[in-house]
């Protein structure tokens, strides 16, 4: 859904070998460029398969996306920029990631020594000071914004464990209680 002159993409080449390797190339063409056209036209289509690495559990392969914001720190000085920009970006990419995708995974030891991981990579981008996180957890109900914001306590302070059982608890919670309040209410 993208072009890109040339001369950008010599540039700012896709690193080989790793998940996420549009991040690095993409985000950096988009903070430097001049000019940005848009048309609402379609000219292929982009397929997602099941079994993808972006679409696969919880593997070692996902922790590419640190490799890929290093790359892009390598390439964008952000100091130039507005640290906003910074900041989206990890909101985007790893904040959502950490909210989202963990709580698929069904196996709790697979899930905590992924979250493990995760807290070992992500220790130095401070995820509970980013601004985007706050505003999305004051657009949430009580009960989420309750969840979201002890399970991110709890993870960003290295209690992995802890924000695991979090996570089950959730996924108790919304099989057995809110099930039975919907039959009730009906």
């Amino acid at each position: 859904n993208k072009l890109f002159k040339k001369e950008m993409l010599e540039q700012f080449s896709f690193p080989e070998g790793v998940m996420n390797e549009d991040v690095p190339t993409v985000l950096a063409i988009l903070l430097v460029t001049k000019k940005i056209s848009y048309t609402r036209d379609t000219y292929y289509n982009y397929v997602q398969h099941e079994n993808s690495q972006q679409n696969s559990h919880l593997s070692a392969k996902r922790f590419d996306i640190f490799k890929a914001l290093d790359e892009l720190k390598k390439r964008i000085n952000f100091e130039e920029f507005h640290q906003d920009y910074w900041d989206m970006i990890v909101y985007q990419q790893l904040i959502m990631f950490l909210i989202y995708v963990p709580p698929k995974e069904e196996n709790f030891m697979v899930r905590y020594r992924f979250l493990k991981e995760f807290y070992r990579f992500s220790k130095s981008y401070q995820l509970r000071r980013n601004h985007y996180l706050w505003n999305f957890l004051e657009r949430q109900g009580v009960y989420h914004k309750l969840y979201y914001k002890v399970f991110l306590k709890l993870h960003c302070t290295g209690f992995q464990f802890l924000a695991n059982c979090m996570i089950s608890f959730y996924h108790f919670y919304r099989s057995h209680v809110t099930h039975l309040v919907i039959k009730q209410n009906i």
